[in-house]
């Protein structure tokens, strides 16, 4: 009985959780956190830890055969293969994605 009780408050935080970082207040809050912050120490940290988090995106979509999640994900990579000079990633990438985003419904389908 109280593992069920605790289950369900465990559920309940984890939905008012879900709730509170989707709200635009919590995006509002994050955005002028992130543009306020000048520091470099904090900038690099920050896209370091963006750049893991496309990387674990992507293989959580290689993994689960998630189409949607892997263009999301390979789309979110452009940019850094622009920023480091990967020019040849650069320029297959956007063709690719661009292919992939206008597939025919029949290969969609398979």
């Amino acid at each position: 009985m109280a593992a069920e009780t605790e289950a369900k408050a465990n559920n309940e935080d984890i939905e008012e959780l879900l709730l509170l970082l989707t709200s635009n207040d919590f995006r509002d809050t994050l955005s002028a956190f992130l543009t306020a912050n000048v520091n470099p120490n904090f900038k690099y940290w920050w896209s370091y830890m963006d750049m893991i988090e496309i990387l674990l995106m992507f293989t959580r979509a290689q993994r689960e055969g998630n189409w949607e999640l892997h263009l999301h994900a390979f789309q979110r990579m452009l940019p850094y293969f622009i920023r480091y000079d990967h020019t040849n990633y650069t320029r297959s990438g956007t063709v690719y994605i661009n292919e992939m985003h206008h597939l025919p419904p029949e290969v969609e389908r398979i």
